[in-house]
């Protein structure tokens, strides 16, 4: 009963915060995908709201959703290098089915990460 107050109120009741290290993702972004993965399926469903870069951090907001959502999720190169190509890797990566959660640096280059519903 409770938890339907909270989402009929649109408060999420957790929010989780998962960090990585720019080396981990670099040296196995697959492997660092799915821990994504796993952080928003545990016990209760949530998906990946944020994302922010401190140093050789990355951190992930993660945030409870009413509904359970199989959701993959990729950290992946992000070539893009004016607005334009941005845009362009946005909008091809849409169209493949894929949202773009947020970009960060890694060594001088950009990753992103994608999230895509099953």
């Amino acid at each position: 009963m409770e938890l339907k107050r909270h989402y009929a109120e649109k408060k999420p009741i957790m929010v989780k915060i998962v960090k990585f290290s720019v080396d981990d993702i670099l040296f196995d972004s697959k492997a660092a995908s799915e821990a994504v993965g796993k952080a928003c399926s545990r016990t209760l469903p949530a998906k990946v709201a944020g994302i922010c870069q401190l140093d050789q951090t990355v951190i992930l907001s993660v945030e409870e959703t009413p509904v359970k959502q199989e959701i993959t999720y990729t950290f992946a190169p992000f070539p893009a290098v004016n607005e334009d190509e941005i845009a362009g890797e946005i909008k091809s990566r849409y169209y493949a089915g894929f949202s773009t959660i947020g970009v960060f640096s890694i060594a001088e280059k950009r990753w992103a990460l994608f999230s895509k519903a099953k």
